[in-house]
């Protein structure tokens, strides 16, 4: 299993209505919402953008991260996961809010993020966050509403979108149950980035439960969240053009803590790809865990010289025979 979790003081992760909470720690719960609504028109959808969407418009429940018998809701990240086969801009997320019997999300703040995992391993604890902060509120609830974004995706791997409750930061009550899930459509691609007591993390890798909703609920709860994205050709960003042949770097992953540092080799090979004699430039990209450097760009540039034909002497007297350049 790709994920990491923990079990919490009750015991681990139950559904709502069967959960024996003591008031001492979080887990996944569902129930908020009975009944779903359904949206299969993608009137979100810019023309010529790519679509990303693994829902099929409806929604079937909804889940919550925190306490339900104590009714305290806490922060957490929901996310879902798809592939880009290449650099590109994440230009919209798309949300589908549920309505909930406790009470109401309109209103209530949520942060619209992304993150990139370069080796698409299926497991995000290393993936870097993109951009910045992107605060939002909700305005509205049973249909898409739709949040402009700017995440420059530097290269193919898998990209997590969604959001960060921030609204229960610190605990809220009463428990709301933010996601809408859509059952009829499992993906194995709905992500979930949380603590057992406290507050979620943005950094998607310090979180002490990490999983998909499939995974954190030993398959009691089988779905796709209802974030969908679009996005457009090519990053605009560093780290966009294409892969050379004559850069490499040993070794090409690794982990460093933090304070520390770590050599890596560079080797410029030319004859890796014919290169004639001129300048040349590339980047060398180093994506991390880190939120502040996600993306680093460090520019490379290579001077290939044309060696002059080598001669020997000695063609007349007085010469040794000796060769140079």
């Amino acid at each position: 299993m790709n994920s990491r979790s923990s079990t919490t003081a009750n015991g681990g992760l139950q559904r709502s209505s069967l959960a024996a909470h003591d008031g001492h720690g979080s887990a996944l719960a569902y129930g908020g919402h009975q009944g779903g609504v359904s949206n299969h028109a993608a009137p979100w959808l810019p023309t010529g953008s790519i679509a990303f969407a693994l829902d099929d418009g409806s929604y079937e429940d909804n889940i919550g991260w925190g306490d339900s018998q104590a009714s305290v809701e806490r922060s957490a990240l929901w996310l879902n996961r798809f592939n880009a086969t290449g650099a590109l801009s994440i230009d919209s997320v798309s949300i589908l809010w549920p309505t909930n019997t406790a009470g109401s999300l309109v209103g209530k703040q949520i942060n619209i993020v992304a993150y990139y995992d370069a080796d698409a391993d299926g497991n995000p604890t290393n993936a870097a966050r993109l951009g910045a902060d992107n605060l939002k509120s909700i305005a509205g609830l049973n249909a898409f509403e739709t949040y402009a974004a700017s995440f420059s995706v530097p290269a193919a791997g898998d990209v997590y979108v969604g959001y960060f409750s921030t609204y229960a930061n610190g605990g809220s009550t009463p428990m709301l149950y933010p996601a809408a899930i859509d059952t009829n459509s499992v993906t194995h691609a709905s992500w979930i980035a949380a603590n057992s007591a406290g507050n979620g993390n943005l950094n998607l890798g310090a979180n002490e439960v990490v999983g998909t909703i499939d995974d954190l609920s030993g398959n009691a709860i089988n779905g796709t969240w209802l974030i969908r994205a679009t996005a457009s050709e090519g990053s605009g960003g560093p780290c966009t053009g294409p892969v050379v042949s004559w850069l490499t770097a040993s070794p090409t992953s690794g982990t460093v803590l933090g304070g520390a540092n770590s050599n890596v080799n560079i080797t410029a090979t030319p004859a890796a790809a014919n290169l004639a004699a001129g300048g040349y430039s590339a980047e060398l990209c180093v994506t991390s865990n880190d939120p502040v450097h996600a993306l680093i760009s460090v520019p490379v540039s290579l001077t290939v010289t044309q060696t002059e034909g080598i001669f020997c002497s000695a063609f007349e007297s007085g010469e040794d025979g000796s060769c140079g350049i």
